[in-house]
């Protein structure tokens, strides 16, 4: 077992302690977003349909990127949402990493 404070406990390195077939005992970070917006915890990700879901219900395929994960582009759906403040100040709209 590892031990730790939430410093370890981002994603990548927990898959990593799990791979040297450790068992980690810390607590994971807690998701943000600047100002206060939607974390990335509020979305629905979807890896089998490889779909995402917005608080806003609004559901986009996630794109693959190359070296795995990949994106869901919310674009034109930001434009008309009645939670866009809650959620991003881009004029583009909403994008949201997925990674491997």
């Amino acid at each position: 077992m590892i031990y730790g404070d939430s410093a370890y406990g981002t994603g990548t390195h927990l898959a990593w302690l799990e791979q040297q077939g450790c068992t980690p005992m810390v607590k994971t970070q807690v998701p943000t977003a600047p100002g206060g917006r939607f974390a990335k915890d509020q979305f629905r990700i979807d890896l089998q349909t490889q779909t995402m879901t917005c608080p806003a219900r609004v559901t986009v395929a996630i794109r693959p990127a190359r070296r795995g994960g990949g994106q869901a582009r919310f674009g034109a759906a930001c434009s008309i949402c009645p939670l866009r403040q809650a959620c991003t100040t881009s004029l583009r709209g909403r994008v949201v990493a997925i990674h491997p």
